[in-house]
């Protein structure tokens, strides 16, 4: 009997591509997410870039890092009240 032809041996290959097919899927999915995000924040920028009168921990929103992190943090919010 080969090695190929081990039932051990079919087992492992077996389970190791069921594992393989699972990764492939996880990270489907965590692209997915990633796309999604990225799209939101890519519309969200221009708006969080014009406004004013906003704050955020007490510091008025004046800099491209505090307006890129007010961008941040409306794209982390609406993704959470997505539907999938």
């Amino acid at each position: 009997m080969a090695d190929s032809e081990h039932p051990m041996y079919k087992l492992g290959y077996q389970r190791g591509r069921q594992r393989t097919e699972q990764e492939a899927a996880a990270m489907m999915r965590r692209q997915s997410y990633t796309e999604r995000w990225n799209s939101v924040f890519l519309t969200l920028l221009p708006i969080a870039m014009q406004a004013s009168g906003w704050s955020m921990s007490g510091e008025p929103v004046s800099t491209s890092e505090q307006r890129i992190s007010l961008a941040r943090s409306w794209t982390n919010k609406a993704i959470t009240e997505m539907k999938s």
